[in-house]
């Protein structure tokens, strides 16, 4: 399973020898905000390197993919499915990319520009190869919009002045084919179905494009979804987690509220708190 999950023949390039797997890297989501996750995070870092790793793999749930492309992680390979067929997104640190890492986490850069044993050249053009879609991360805002429309179907998204502001917060995913259950515990994830064709678990009812999935809690907290069905070949928009936590709380207090309006309102106060926490703005 780990062959397929991770696509470990596409990494062949790279060096399989220099790759290390993460299976699990978890923080309580009590201290995931907290001072705790940083801390930890660069220990597992810094292991990497003073073990002469130069690529590291992991997989996450959707909702995460956000933050782990703010830390320099890129997509690869493409989602899959864990037993009993959840949902989850494989990614790839290439941890003396220098000019990726500085970009987007200047503490790792600083540890991989001084790690004794950094390797005199990386493939950058092999790493880009390999990784698709590009990260988010490091797209001005109208590129996000003109990457996003050019993969809806006609019609089917607001206007860029709404679409614009979560996009801050979202990450394209392009599904296979397959069966695909909730997150255990009641988590899952908010998407926005772009193109292709996804079927709701219990009814079976298609989404539309332009329309939103919730595995697990997000849309329907009375009665969540027990899965969905990628029928054909499917682009979705996967939003942070910390946009769905907000959409799922709005329609327990306002069961009429917008998604749209709350994903809005969200981004808007994630990203003045983040600007508040950095000092820096987006490009």
């Amino acid at each position: 399973a780990w062959h397929e999950w991770f696509r470990l023949a596409s990494l062949g390039a790279l060096g399989l020898d220099k790759t290390v797997i993460s299976t699990r890297m978890v923080v309580d989501p009590a201290h995931r905000h907290r001072i705790i996750f940083p801390l930890f995070y660069s220990y597992i870092m810094e292991r990497y390197l003073e073990a002469g790793f130069e690529y590291a793999v992991h997989y996450c749930a959707p909702g995460l993919v956000c933050r782990y492309e703010e830390l320099g992680h890129r997509l690869y390979a493409g989602p899959f499915a864990v037993p009993p067929g959840i949902l989850r997104v494989p990614m790839l640190m290439a941890l003396y990319d220098l000019d990726h890492l500085w970009k987007l986490n200047p503490p790792l850069a600083m540890l991989s520009s001084t790690a004794p044993l950094r390797p005199k050249t990386v493939p950058s053009g092999v790493i880009s190869g390999i990784c698709s879609p590009p990260n988010f991360r490091l797209m001005a805002p109208e590129e996000r919009l003109a990457y996003v429309l050019d993969r809806a179907e006609p019609g089917c998204l607001p206007e860029p002045a709404a679409l614009a502001p979560p996009l801050q917060f979202a990450s394209p995913l392009h599904l296979k084919p397959g069966v695909f259950a909730p997150s255990p515990r009641g988590a899952g994830f908010l998407g926005l179905l772009l193109s292709g064709t996804i079927l709701e678990g219990d009814s079976g009812l298609p989404a539309q494009p332009g329309g939103f999935i919730g595995a697990g809690h997000w849309l329907q907290p009375a009665s969540p979804m027990t899965g969905f069905r990628v029928a054909t070949e499917a682009t979705i928009l996967v939003f942070a987690q910390r946009l769905a936590e907000k959409v799922s709380r709005a329609h327990i207090v306002f069961p009429g509220a917008s998604v749209w309006e709350v994903l809005r309102s969200a981004s808007v106060l994630a990203a003045r708190s983040r600007i508040t926490s950095t000092g820096a703005k987006e490009k």
